[in-house]
């Protein structure tokens, strides 16, 4: 059997990353053995590889927290230089050189830093010296797609590149390549303050600009608005060399580019494409990639080129430098209330609550049953209440200090993080002074809004989320915080905690938008068995002192699959799908939908008898469920599940009808304009696919009939 999902996979299985053999480099190498020296050498193959070879024969160990560091080496007029040069200049300027065993000199430069080498290097090659970027298997791959789209004459790409993957290197890669001046531009400062760390360290383009959109602007009658004109100037500015612009728009995903920034951004382009000085825009996320197409939607009629790659793609590009991923999805329900409730109103009870939460807290940290295994490497965690209130977090934190710094003999230190660090930088140096503060300790960092900041702490290798909604983007992001790569990390720790019921809930998973390129139920069950491959996935149901597990393997996938499509099409599940839909169609159906209330259940409410997660055993009914108090009682709530409810009826009357959805009769009588209906399903590939699950569920009549015609008559 052969498609293009099949086919996509052989071709990442077979990829070859080019290799720079043949291409000089000065690299510098420190070990634990020789004490303030610097090995300075050159070769024309693999630097980390000629590293082992030296460290192998010399049993020899490299210097914990170095990784490989070489520059090319070329001097300021593109000349070539050769090691022995640079040691030439080096003892002129006094520098020692540790003897070998026949009395000379060897590579080891003596009472020295790298830092003090890449000084001298800068004079000795007269322009300033950069470290060389170590580009990935999955980097070179995107470089190649990108390239790709290049030479097409595509000026429009919309690109879905998965957290970790480092889309900075990527850009800035990809414009010196085309020897082009990029521009980072948007409201969301995290991309353009990386954009900036990642060429100050390697130096990849002479210029770039990064422009923020934050702030008033103010527009006049038939002329471009003072930021659009101060934003075309700056660049201008910046462009010293006169290159083609191209622009990189991050973070799409979290629902900053308004109409007001894109109101912004497009004329700037317009501004750039009229001159004859555009090269190309590009679109960037890793997840909600589905909104980088509204931007550039606004700036052309023509195709728009998607490029996207998925975590579990780039683990079978580099097995080696990612993280395998534990998913764990733990419900602990209590049918008394005397166990953990709902956890935003946890969250907000500063006495009782606070107590609830710390005690699964210190399940999960203590000893458990949960099948993960800390790294004593990167032991420490990441934990995110998808609720809000700051206030109640730091609460929690001072909760946990004072009553559970010691479990089981380990000493914790807990710490918040809020959204009172907006740069990834800030939010990184902040964990790794307090990690450093607390050597003995292990760290547990608590937020409520700290998802997408994108930061990266290698030793933090556990991360958490409590939710009792369905799991969100941001929510993605906040588990993949512990994935950040380093030597010696194999695995990671990704859990969700909820105190819901449903074995619907139970079958939320943080995959499930890797699997969009699935066109068919065999392609979504073969891309699982290949994410299963590398990362695990198993569903508690945690009740008193009883623990119940599903273990996902690729021997019930298959199954894994259909009870999941049924518990997608439940309305709790399309509900978080829609909640994280534009504001702008999310303003549509406020203004067109009426809503009404709903009922929840979650802890305290009546134990469910049967633990029977395939759905094997006739004639039990799922509960539906929703979020915290401060969702179920706003009336946005009740329009999106009025919405949903109506929805969700759509695929089911056409099947009725017996025709496609688009040619559904007697729209008026469904409770939804067909509009506004078809904007939502364009909008959002996971509402597509569940509403499509549904229509392929409804072509069994039984199905049909007992789940959709009864309820709507």
């Amino acid at each position: 059997m052969t498609s293009a999902v099949y086919a996509h996979l052989a071709k990442l299985k077979t990829f070859v990353a080019p290799d720079d053999d043949g291409v000089n480099k000065l690299y510098f190498l420190e070990v634990i053995e020789k004490f303030n020296k610097v090995k300075v050498g050159d070769t024309h193959r693999d630097v980390e590889l000629r590293n082992q070879e030296t460290m192998t024969n010399a049993a020899l160990h490299r210097k914990p927290g170095t990784k490989p560091i070489y520059v090319i080496a070329k001097k300021w007029n593109g000349k070539v230089f050769r090691d022995k040069q640079f040691h030439a200049f080096l003892k002129k300027k006094g520098y020692k050189f540790e003897k070998n065993d026949q009395g000379n000199d060897s590579e080891w430069v003596e009472n020295v830093t790298v830092e003090q080498l890449f000084a001298e290097l800068a004079e000795f090659t007269s322009k300033p010296v950069h470290k060389a970027v170590e580009l990935r298997p999955a980097q070179h791959y995107l470089l190649g797609l990108l390239q790709d789209a290049h030479n097409e004459g595509h000026q429009y790409i919309n690109a879905g590149f998965c957290v970790r993957v480092g889309k900075t290197i990527i850009s800035l890669t990809d414009t010196a390549r085309n020897n082009w001046f990029p521009v980072y531009i948007g409201k969301n400062l995290t991309s353009q303050s990386s954009a900036e760390t990642d060429n100050d360290e390697f130096g990849i383009v002479p210029e770039m600009i990064t422009i923020s959109l934050n702030g008033d602007d103010v527009s006049e009658v038939g002329e471009l608005s003072r930021k659009t004109k101060c934003t075309i100037k700056k660049i201008k500015q910046a462009n010293i060399s006169n290159k083609q612009v191209i622009f990189f728009i991050d973070e799409v995903d979290d629902a900053s580019h308004t109409k007001l920034s894109r109101d912004i951004i497009t004329p700037v382009v317009e501004h750039f494409k009229e001159n004859d000085m555009f090269a190309c825009i590009v679109t960037m996320s890793g997840t909600r990639v589905y909104r980088g197409e509204k931007i550039l939607k606004e700036l052309t009629d023509g195709p728009i080129k998607e490029l996207s790659l998925e975590y579990y793609e780039m683990q079978i590009l580099q097995p080696d430098s990612t993280c395998n991923r534990n998913f764990r999805h733990i419900s602990f329900y209590s049918k008394e209330v005397d166990g953990l409730v709902s956890i935003s109103e946890a969250m907000k009870n500063k006495v009782t609550g606070h107590k609830s939460l710390s005690t699964v807290v210190v399940k999960l940290l203590g000893t458990n049953n949960f099948d993960f295994v800390t790294n004593e490497d990167s032991p420490h965690w990441f934990i995110k209440f998808s609720t809000v209130g700051k206030n109640n977090a730091n609460a929690l934190v001072r909760y946990l200090n004072r009553n559970h710094h010691t479990i089981e003999n380990t000493e914790y230190h807990f710490a918040a993080i809020n959204g009172d660090a907006t740069k990834s930088k800030e939010a990184q140096n902040y964990c790794k002074n307090i990690i450093a503060a607390y050597p003995q300790k292990v760290c547990v960092f608590i937020t409520q809004g700290m998802a997408t900041t994108s930061f990266s702490v290698a030793a933090i290798g556990n991360s958490c989320v409590f939710t009792d909604n369905e799991i969100t983007a941001d929510d993605s992001q906040a588990l993949h915080r512990s994935a950040t790569w380093t030597e010696g990390k194999v695995d990671c720790n990704m859990i969700v905690v909820t105190t819901n019921d449903s074995m619907e809930h139970s079958f939320d998973d943080v995959f499930e938008d890797e699997t969009k390129i699935a066109k068919t139920r065999g392609e979504k069950v073969e891309i699982y068995k290949e994410l299963l491959n590398n990362n695990s996935m198993v569903h508690f149901t945690v009740s008193g002192s009883s623990e119940r597990a599903v273990r996902i393997t690729a021997q019930n996938t298959a199954d894994f699959i259909d009870k999941k499509a049924k518990a997608m099409t439940k309305v709790a599940s399309i509900m978080g799908v829609v909640n994280d839909l534009d504001e702008e169609i999310l303003d549509d159906i406020f203004n067109s939908v009426t809503g009404k209330k709903n009922t929840s259940k979650n802890s305290g409410a009546t134990k469910p008898e049967n633990f029977d997660p395939f759905d094997t055993k006739k004639g039990k009914k799922l509960v539906s469920k929703q979020g915290g108090k401060e969702l179920s009682v706003t009336a946005k709530e009740k329009i999106i599940r009025a919405f949903v409810e109506n929805a969700v009826n759509i695929p089911a009357v056409a099947r009725e009808q017996i025709t496609p959805l688009e040619e559904i009769k007697f729209w008026d009588e469904l409770g939804i304009s067909k509009e506004l209906f078809f904007d939502v399903y364009n909008s959002s590939w996971m509402f597509k696919d569940r509403i499509d699950a549904i229509y392929n569920l409804c072509g069994d009549n039984v199905y049909l009939v007992e789940n959709y015609i009864n309820n709507i008559v």
